[in-house]
């Protein structure tokens, strides 16, 4: 989906006046993924990093319970998928 979630909206609307440029240390690995993500988004990086920090600060992001329970289920044990199925996650993902 292009464009900004409400949520993005409002949160840039309410803080629009308060930006501050910020510096961070971040993986070159995730830098370049993030990159890829906004450009394929057709965002800025600071849109992207800024809707997802705010996403995770409204607590829309999957706390380490959860992950555990995820990675459980999706990581530990086989799953039996079809390719076309495969397929349509990584895309979603932003993987292929």
């Amino acid at each position: 989906m292009f464009g900004k979630s409400f949520s993005e909206r409002a949160a840039q609307k309410e803080f629009s006046s308060m930006k501050r440029k910020i510096s961070v240390v971040i993986d070159s690995e995730i830098v370049r993924l993030a990159k890829r993500r906004a450009a394929k988004e057709r965002r800025t990086l600071s849109e992207l990093v800024r809707g997802a920090l705010t996403s995770y600060l409204q607590g829309n992001a999957a706390m380490p319970e959860e992950r555990k329970m995820a990675h459980h289920l999706f990581c530990e044990r086989p799953m039996k998928i079809s390719s076309r199925q495969l397929r349509y996650v990584l895309e979603e993902d932003g993987t292929i």
